[in-house]
């Protein structure tokens, strides 16, 4: 809705939490959209969202409604980030960040 202020959860589309102009807002359906519209976490050690290294190869996982699903092990973190990037597409649509 244009001009109104969201029932739901508000969520900034470009993850820059000062900009407040209308244009940036939109309403998230659920916490799990809004997560899933946040960039790669700080602690991340690999690079990519989405990304762990374990036992000498890279893991890729994506959580949907506080559910996790793993997606494989991939040789190198760019394979199992774009895994990642696929998924994020086709469980959070719009709010699907991948970095």
């Amino acid at each position: 809705m244009t001009g109104a202020w969201p029932r739901g959860q508000i969520d900034h589309a470009n993850l820059k939490k000062d900009d407040d102009r209308w244009c940036n807002l939109r309403e998230a359906p659920s916490q799990s959209a809004q997560s899933a519209n946040r960039g790669r976490l700080h602690i991340n050690k690999v690079g990519f969202k989405g990304v762990t290294f374990e036992k000498r190869r890279f893991r890729a996982q994506i959580t949907k409604d506080d559910k996790q699903y793993h997606l494989g092990y991939f040789a190198t973190p760019e394979a199992a980030h774009a895994a990642y990037v696929e998924a994020a597409k086709r469980l959070h649509g719009e709010f699907a960040r991948g970095s």
